[in-house]
């Protein structure tokens, strides 16, 4: 097993491996997202050392990732349009 998977295995509480993909490709995204705000912004590229993706493991490794499970994710969404998760929470 590597590393990175046994850090996970520790910290992922109630969750199953299927929701943690889920939960780190949103928090990605939202990285990815305020990212490009940023570069847009200022009108510059931004020089980052980490993948967003790298960056999403290790919140949710270090404890920084705060995720709310709600029943709304379970049924199914007439609407194609996501509303944005709140600033911090990731919401499964």
């Amino acid at each position: 097993m590597y590393e990175i998977e046994r850090k996970i295995d520790e910290v992922r509480g109630d969750l199953n491996r299927f929701e943690i993909v889920i939960l780190l490709a949103r928090r990605a995204r939202q990285i990815t997202e305020k990212r490009v705000a940023l570069e847009q912004q200022m009108e510059r590229k931004a020089i980052t050392k980490e993948k967003d993706t790298i960056k999403a493991i290790k919140g949710l490794i270090d404890g920084s990732i705060t995720y709310e499970r709600t029943e709304e994710v379970y049924k199914a969404s007439s609407s194609l349009e996501e509303t944005p998760p709140k600033a911090g929470k990731t919401v499964l």
